[in-house]
């Protein structure tokens, strides 16, 4: 009777193991059932939409949905220059626009560099076009005793030389007369020193200087330095254009 009574209850306890693992084998299947269905059920238009590729909006960049994200739709990234995407340029990167490099430290550049600058600034030196000049000045009559810059012209002095004999008074006189005001403006008086060996009362002079006369001013040599000869005070310099 006692083997009967074991032999029951071990039935019993096997039954029971049984019906929990059926119980857990059907919650199981329902639960796959319920996410086999959520996938299969068409969605409505709402749903579709949202998955939708989003078009890129003008000025900044798309955020991407949901679905996107986790990848069943398209990303896309808009580079602006509110939005911009950093890059690293490889090989020949064309530039165009305004370029401000900001770097206080120097900046190593290798191989060759070509700047293009379509807008020259173009500088006008007038000293480039000189044109050399001599000047004789007179007082009797054989060279002209006055002599005017001409028009658009600017004259550098740049030296004075002179010579006679039986000279009276060894000093030369220039004075230049200004064009607006018809004054002198500027008188000059050049020295001259004695010929050794040379008679009577022979002069030389030679002096390095250096002044302007404009366009009108108007030269005119005095009466120092005037011999039996009145040979020319010569005036050595150039022209060029007035600024």
């Amino acid at each position: 009777m006692q083997k009967s009574d074991s032999t029951d209850r071990a039935h019993e306890i096997r039954s029971i193991r049984l019906h929990d693992r059926s119980l857990t084998l059907k919650v199981a299947l329902v639960a796959a059932g319920i996410v086999i269905g959520a996938t299969a059920i068409p969605r409505g238009p709402a749903a579709a939409e949202n998955d939708a590729p989003q078009a890129p909006k003008a000025g900044g960049n798309t955020q991407p949905s949901a679905s996107g994200l986790l990848g069943l739709g398209d990303v896309f990234v808009t580079n602006d220059s509110a939005h911009p995407v950093p890059t690293m340029a490889t090989g020949t990167t064309p530039i165009s626009g305004s370029v401000t490099v900001a770097n206080p430290n120097p900046i190593p550049v290798s191989g060759s560099v070509t700047i293009a600058n379509h807008n020259p600034v173009v500088i006008a030196d007038p000293e480039l076009a000189r044109e050399p000049t001599r000047i004789p000045l007179g007082f009797y009559g054989d060279y002209p005793t006055i002599y005017d810059v001409p028009a658009g012209k600017r004259l550098v002095v740049e030296f004075i030389s002179a010579w006679d004999s039986d000279v009276a008074t060894p000093l030369w006189d220039l004075v230049v007369v200004d064009a607006g005001s018809g004054h002198g403006r500027v008188r000059y008086q050049f020295v001259g020193e004695p010929v050794p060996g040379c008679s009577p009362s022979c002069y030389v002079l030679n002096q390095a200087i250096h002044f302007y006369a404009d366009e009108g001013d108007r030269l005119i040599r005095g009466a120092g330095g005037v011999g039996t000869e009145d040979l020319p005070l010569n005036i050595t310099g150039y022209f060029i254009d007035r600024p």
